[in-house]
């Protein structure tokens, strides 16, 4: 079901924390309806198109980022076939694309044994 308290565009969108509000009501409506989360729900949810989110991407790229690894994490670990988690994370992030990139670049500042090697 539609939440009729969501934001009716995203140019009403007026930070980062705003945005990321927005995705965790999302979240939180997802748990309760028990819907998959995703680019095309949150899209739904916040009364825009994938062109509406795009614009978000550009004027807060970091949070955009994060609600994308978000999603994917989600995908990753949805209690769902195998099947509808593969072809969105294909469709949606480009898993297993010819040429694709090389995904995103995680930096760890953190040794990783006791003695710091």
């Amino acid at each position: 079901m539609h939440n009729e308290n969501a934001i009716s565009q995203e140019v009403m969108i007026a930070d980062d924390v705003q945005l990321r509000a927005v995705f965790a009501a999302y979240l939180e409506h997802c748990d309760v309806e028990e819907e998959f989360p995703n680019l095309a729900g949150l899209c739904r949810f916040c009364r825009t198109g994938e062109e509406g989110f795009s614009r978000l991407r550009g004027r807060f790229p970091e949070t955009a980022g994060f609600i994308l690894a978000a999603l994917e994490d989600c995908a990753l670990n949805a209690d769902r076939p195998a099947a509808l988690v593969t072809a969105y994370l294909k469709h949606r992030l480009g898993y297993g694309e010819a040429g694709g990139g090389e995904g995103p670049t995680i930096i760890i500042d953190q040794a990783l044994t006791d003695d710091g090697r």
